[in-house]
C-alpha cells in the first residue's frame, strides 16, 4: 500500500473513532458535539508526528509553514423539519433545489376529519357553556344591569340577617352561661350549631351537582377544542429558515407518524457553507476565532485549476480527542473555516476542500 492510499485509510478511521468519541462525550456531558465529516488523503506529508492528517505548506497565497489538511464543506445553518401532528400527507409543495423563504408552506395534511370533528365539538361546546349559569352573565361596561343590582342587594340583606342572628347567639350563649353554667352552655351551642347548619335540601344538592357537572363537560369540550384547533394548526408545515431544500422524504398520500426519526425535509442556507477539518490539537494551541485562513476549492472540471480564496476560522473545539493511527495515538481538535459568501464556484455540502490554517 502507498503513502497516498495508506493516509486516506488513516484519515477515514479517524473519522470513525472522533464520531464513537463524541457521541460518548455528549452522552455524558450533555454538550452537543460538532458533526464530523469524511476526509480525504493528500500527497504531501509533514514531519512533525502528525503526517497522517495534515501537510505543510502547498496552498497558494498561504504561508509556506501554513498547516494544510483536507476538509469537508458543511451547513452551518441546518434544520430538520417534522410534522408536529400525526396525519396523511395532503400535498407537498417544494422539491429537492427550491429555493425557500421563511415561513414558506413546505406540505401539509389532511385536516378534512378534523374540521369535521372541530365544527361537532364547537357546537357542543357551545350548547354545554349555555348550561353554566355564570357563563349566561357577561361582563359590559357602564352600571351593573338590573338583575345584578337585585342580587347585590339580595345578598347584602343575607349578610345583614347572618350578623343579627350572630349577634343574638352571643347573648343566648352568655344568657344560658349565667343560669346554667358551662353546662347550660355547651347544650346552648349545641342547639344553636343544630339550627344554623341544617342539612341542605336534596333539591338544593341535586342543583349543585348539576351546576359541576356542566362546568367539567364545558372545560373538557373547551379542551378538546383547543386540541383540535393546534392540530389544524401543526397540519400545515412551513419552512423555519430561509435557504434551498436538500432533501424530501415524503410524498402526497404518505402516512407521517410522529415518532419517524427522518424527518419530512431537510433546508440548508447556502450562504453558511463552512470546511470542517481534524488537525492535530498541537498544531492549533494558538490559533484563534476569527484568524485568517485560507480554502483552496476543487477545480469545477476535470483538468481544470483549483481556486484559492481567503476565509475566517469560525469555531475550534474545546476538548482533545486522542484518536489511535496505526501504533500512534494523536490528540486532535475539530476546526471549523467559515468560507466566503461569493466563491468562484459552487460548492455543496459533502464537496472536499484544502485549508490552511496560520502556522
Amino acid at each position: 500500500m502507498n503513502q497516498g492510499a495508506f493516509r486516506l485509510s488513516s484519515l477515514r478511521s479517524v473519522q470513525a473513532s472522533l464520531c464513537l468519541t463524541m457521541f460518548c462525550l455528549w452522552g455524558c456531558s450533555g454538550e452537543e458535539p460538532l458533526p464530523l465529516s469524511p476526509l480525504s488523503g493528500g500527497d504531501e506529508a509533514s514531519e512533525d508526528g502528525a503526517d497522517l492528517l495534515v501537510m505543510r505548506g502547498g496552498v497558494p497565497g498561504a504561508p509556506p509553514d501554513a498547516v494544510v489538511a483536507d476538509a469537508f464543506v458543511v451547513a452551518s445553518r441546518y434544520a430538520e423539519v417534522r410534522f408536529g401532528v400525526p396525519g396523511e400527507v395532503e400535498e407537498v409543495t417544494v422539491r429537492i433545489g427550491d429555493s425557500v423563504q421563511r415561513g414558506q408552506v413546505l406540505a401539509t395534511l389532511d385536516t378534512a376529519s378534523r374540521l369535521e370533528r372541530l365544527a361537532e365539538t364547537e357546537r357542543r361546546y357551545k350548547d354545554a357553556i349555555r348550561t353554566v349559569p355564570s357563563s349566561r352573565r357577561s361582563v359590559q361596561s357602564g352600571p351593573p344591569p338590573a338583575y345584578l343590582q337585585s342580587e347585590l342587594r339580595a345578598r347584602r340583606q343575607v349578610v345583614e340577617q347572618a350578623a343579627r342572628m350572630e349577634r343574638s347567639d352571643m347573648r343566648r350563649l352568655r344568657q344560658a352561661l349565667v343560669e346554667g353554667g358551662e353546662e347550660g352552655a355547651a347544650r346552648m351551642a349545641q342547639s344553636i350549631a343544630v339550627r344554623r347548619n341544617p342539612k341542605p335540601p336534596m333539591t338544593a344538592t341535586r342543583k349543585n351537582n348539576k351546576e359541576r357537572l356542566a362546568r367539567a363537560l364545558a372545560d373538557d369540550l373547551g379542551q378538546r377544542k383547543r386540541q383540535l384547533e393546534f392540530a389544524i394548526e401543526e397540519s400545515t408545515l412551513r419552512c423555519p429558515l430561509a435557504g434551498v431544500v436538500a432533501a424530501v422524504h415524503i410524498a402526497s398520500g404518505d402516512a407521517w407518524n410522529t415518532r419517524r426519526v427522518r424527518p419530512a425535509f431537510e433546508i440548508l442556507d447556502p450562504n453558511s457553507l463552512v470546511a470542517e477539518a481534524v488537525v492535530p490539537s498541537e498544531l492549533v494551541e494558538r490559533l484563534q476565532r476569527g484568524d485568517r485562513a485560507w480554502a483552496q476549492l476543487p477545480p469545477a472540471k476535470e483538468g481544470g485549476e483549483a481556486t484559492v480564496v481567503e476565509a475566517t476560522v469560525e469555531s475550534i473545539s474545546l476538548r482533545d480527542l486522542s484518536v489511535s493511527l496505526g501504533a500512534r495515538v494523536v490528540d486532535v481538535r475539530q476546526v471549523s473555516v467559515g468560507l466566503p459568501r461569493l466563491l468562484p464556484r459552487r460548492l455543496e455540502p459533502g464537496d472536499e476542500v484544502r485549508v490552511a490554517l496560520p502556522p
